[in-house]
């Protein structure tokens, strides 16, 4: 029921949501250490207007305070690029301009 609202396959990986076929790589079970770095990756990513990862951060948004939380699965590849911290930096370095210049174009408009 609770999977229905949001249209997101909670036995598939929460990141891709693609079924593989017989011979899929081994989705890895979400820890309560795990849980909490995806969260905190996702508010990061958000922060940083990820357009590109709009769809997953919403996805996890949705789900992350539910008690279906426990029983999510991922690829352990998409985790690891999802919540790998150069990968946050690299995105930080690459929008963070846009969003000054934006915050800055605000400013300029008031006046």
């Amino acid at each position: 029921m609770f999977e229905e609202a949001f249209s997101c396959r909670l036995q598939l990986c929460i990141f891709c949501q693609v079924v593989v076929g017989l011979h899929s790589v081994v989705l890895s079970k979400a820890s309560e250490h795990g849980l909490t770095t995806v969260k905190q990756a996702a508010n990061t990513r958000e922060k940083l207007r990820d357009s590109k990862n709009i769809d997953v951060i919403d996805r996890l948004e949705k789900v992350l305070d539910s008690p279906e939380a426990q029983g999510l699965v991922w690829h352990k590849t998409y985790y690891a690029h999802f919540t790998g911290n150069s990968k946050l930096e690299r995105l930080c370095l690459k929008l963070r301009p846009q969003i000054l210049n934006n915050y800055l174009h605000c400013f300029d408009t008031v006046g």
